[in-house]
């Protein structure tokens, strides 16, 4: 039978605040998933949060800086934290009676045009964009 110390407490939140999978984490213990989630519980929340919040700061930080990467990252994050999203719209032109191929076209919302504007208008003092 597995046996809880601080030193697995501490090792199960090490590895999951650098990111490891509980599969990983479990086997380096020698125990299944269930036991680990089980008994560690608190460990694996604490530990993946860190890793999330690491990771979620680092790229803040990309986002903030300058380049074609810190756009994406922006971009990025307004999709995930600002409820920004890119529903597909499909367009057919029909002239003559041929059907041209039909198009995915990006569509906002309005709450969020504004938004895409100011993120638009700082892009362009960071990154040179083509015309």
């Amino acid at each position: 039978m597995h046996k809880i110390t601080p030193e697995t407490k501490t090792m199960v939140y090490t590895l999951a605040s650098e990111g490891c999978t509980q599969p990983g984490i479990a086997a380096a213990l020698g125990v299944s998933v269930d036991t680990l989630a089980r008994r560690y519980r608190s460990e694996l929340d604490t530990g993946t949060s860190v890793a999330v919040s690491r990771v979620s700061k680092r790229l803040f930080q990309i986002a903030m800086g300058e380049g074609r990467d810190a756009v994406t990252a922006a971009i990025f994050i307004m999709k995930c934290r600002a409820n920004w999203s890119q529903s597909p719209e499909v367009q057919v032109n029909v002239t003559n009676q041929a059907v041209s191929t039909p198009q995915a076209v990006a569509k906002l919302s309005p709450a969020n045009e504004e938004a895409l504007a100011a993120l638009i208008a700082s892009a362009r003092d960071r990154v040179r964009l083509p015309s």
